[in-house]
């Protein structure tokens, strides 16, 4: 009798668990896989084609382990909310463009989280990063507008190029670990403070640029270079600390940061490793390339006049320089420039129409001021401004071009290739016409003329990222 009561017990608890196992982990049916070549005897997910709100990953799949997820697995499911990912992940990637994605836990085994690996995830709100991860590749968050906030291991060595670029993030913290922070990393968010790592040593191009949030940025000891145009246009950025290890800035650094009122330098910058133009429209950088020292230098007197005070007594030696110009068609045309790289695109169409007052065939003004009107979303007005310039000049190709891109950006694709063929007949060895027409192919859904294209582009331009991400991307939808 004992013995058929233990028996009965077991079968209970054997009851009991089944069920919850089966709840822990999707079936291996909803998972399409092949052999990951980078782990031996390990599994990648190729394709999720379950229909599950929330994912639970299995750790193992045929008795083999799960060590990837595939760039391309969850791409494009607007269904999914939530993803369990096993311990067994080394390899993390392809949930592209899952809006409805809020909620990814992240096991502590990941080394690597992948090109675009969570591009365009409009609703993940955040992410932990576990000190496992070593990589985070290029454009991994780029897009993931609701992400706000997140805070970067040390144990991760490279952020990749556009990583978080275009996304919600208001704060950032870089622990040490990080050599370099790449191009584009974090331009166009929405950052209003950072924490550099101590071990950061170069700042890529536009890393943090067009951050109009930012206010104040202190660079770290281990900081030797920073890369051109790395906080170009942070229009709320007031005050920045560079440390005495930097030895290089290079053009356009801090350009276009129109409330810079200080920057402190804390060691020596010799006038050579300090572009000319490193703060183009916000100091006077003519007197930091002289003599480059330490000090502080202040903006006053309306940004037409500076000064440069001793860092140490804050009463040494005054320099000062009043600017004046008398405004030609050449001025107006520069200064149109200078509004439109710094987002003010009511006061460059203003610049280039003074331009076109005074030299009526300045095809170079109708252009940018087409650009100017495209920004601001006003298409008709941009149409006509290329009209004129092709008006002006009826081989003009660039013409052409600009009308194709305001014809793709209004949602004409069709009127949109008729012009960029007109340019490529115009002019067939420049890259940009060939871009112009595969993107309009792309958003025509027309995906094998945009491989031609775009694979035209890069063969004119070999080294363009952009021609790149575009083949890569149409290449995935088409064929």
């Amino acid at each position: 009798m004992k013995n058929r009561k233990m028996v009965l017990w077991i079968a209970l608890i054997v009851t009991a668990i089944i069920p919850v196992y089966a709840q822990q982990y999707d079936s291996e049916k909803d998972f399409q896989i092949d052999w990951d070549k980078n782990v031996k005897d390990g599994i990648i997910i190729t394709k999720y084609i379950g229909s599950k709100k929330e994912v639970h990953i299995p750790p193992s799949i045929q008795n083999n382990p799960v060590t990837s997820i595939g760039g391309e697995a969850f791409k494009n499911n607007k269904n999914i909310t939530k993803v369990t990912i096993p311990n067994s992940v080394v390899y993390l990637n392809g949930f592209q463009n899952c809006n409805s994605l809020t909620n990814v836990i992240i096991p502590n085994g990941v080394k690597s989280i992948g090109y675009e690996a969570f591009y365009l995830c409009e609703g993940l709100t955040s992410i932990t990063i576990p000190d496992s991860v070593t990589t985070i590749g290029n454009s991994a968050f780029s897009g993931c507008t609701s992400l706000t906030g997140v805070t970067i291991p040390d144990s991760v060595t490279r952020i990749g190029d556009s990583a978080f670029s275009h996304s919600g993030l208001t704060s950032v913290t870089i622990s040490n670990g990080v050599k370099s922070i790449g191009d584009y990393v974090f331009s166009l968010s929405r950052l209003t403070s950072i924490t550099i790592g101590n071990s950061v040593t170069s700042i890529g191009r536009e890393a943090f640029s067009n951050c109009f949030n930012l206010t104040s940025v202190i660079i770290p000891n281990s900081v030797t270079s920073i890369g051109p145009g790395a906080f170009l246009n942070c229009i709320n950025l007031t005050s920045v600390t560079i440390s005495n290890s930097v030895t290089s800035i290079e053009g356009v650094a801090f350009s276009r940061c129109e409330s810079l009122t200080s920057v402190i330098f804390q060691g020596t910058i010799a006038s050579n490793n300090f572009s000319g133009n490193a703060f183009d429209g916000n100091l006077r950088n003519n007197y930091l390339a002289k003599d480059g020292g330490p000090g502080t230098y202040k903006r006053f007197a309306g940004g037409e006049v500076w000064k440069k005070q001793s860092g140490s007594t804050g009463n040494a030696s005054q320099q000062q320089q009043q600017i004046t110009e008398e405004k030609d068609a050449n001025s107006y045309f520069q200064d149109g420039n200078a509004a439109y790289r710094m987002g003010d695109f009511d006061k460059a169409i203003e610049n280039y129409t003074q331009t076109i007052r005074l030299e009526p065939n300045a095809s170079n003004a109708y252009n940018n001021r087409s650009m100017a009107y495209g920004k601001k979303g006003d298409y008709d007005k941009a149409i006509a401004d290329c009209n004129q310039m092709i008006r002006l000049d009826p081989n003009n190709a660039d013409a052409y071009n600009s009308r194709a891109w305001t014809y793709y950006l209004k949602g004409d694709w069709e009127r949109a290739i008729t012009d960029a063929n007109q340019a490529i007949k115009l002019d067939p060895n420049d890259a940009h016409f060939y871009d112009t027409r595969g993107n309009a192919y792309y958003l025509k859904k027309d995906y094998n003329r945009a491989i031609i294209d775009f694979g035209a582009a890069l063969r004119l331009e070999p080294n363009n990222d952009t021609y790149r991400q575009g083949l890569e991307k149409a290449k995935k939808r088409g064929r």
